[in-house]
């Protein structure tokens, strides 16, 4: 594990947002873990100036969101999905059949979870998960837990 201190969050954000894009320039078809929150934009910002700099290509990356609400249609203001095309989707080029969001609206969410699975096990899995932790530890909606669920959840 790499450890790496910065003075802010932007730098942060800079710091990964370059990460991102070394690892997609090495494998043009990453499959890509994303999350969202207001930290994050700040990196889909550098990424997005990165691809309008031609220094990264979304072409062929496939991309699983990590979460969404639960009753939220996919345009509301508030849903991740709506985020997701707001900072980033919208302004590079990514193929649409390799956006996956978590749909919020279906009539059986646990079959949507498991459909997820099946979905990121057939793209031989994440190859890169971005991830933000709160400030009491959580990652996601994963609140401080005895044990992690492995996986997709309500």
């Amino acid at each position: 594990m790499k450890i790496i201190i910065v003075k802010d969050s932007y730098q942060a954000c800079q710091i990964a947002s370059t990460m991102i894009s070394e690892e997609i320039n090495i494998k043009k078809d990453l499959v890509l873990g994303l999350a969202t929150g207001e930290t994050m934009i700040p990196m889909y910002d550098y990424l997005v100036e990165a691809y309008n700099n031609q220094s990264v290509d979304f072409s062929n990356v496939t991309t699983f969101n990590l979460d969404e609400y639960v009753g939220l249609e996919k345009n509301d203001q508030n849903s991740y999905d709506k985020y997701m095309h707001d900072h980033l989707f919208n302004h590079v080029n990514i193929q649409k059949k390799n956006i996956h969001l978590l749909n919020g609206t279906a009539d059986d969410s646990n079959q949507v979870c498991r459909d997820y699975d099946t979905l990121i096990r057939s793209s031989n899995g994440i190859d890169l998960q971005i991830l933000g932790i709160g400030n009491n530890g959580h990652i996601g909606f994963n609140e401080p837990a005895n044990q992690l669920k492995l996986n997709t959840h309500i």
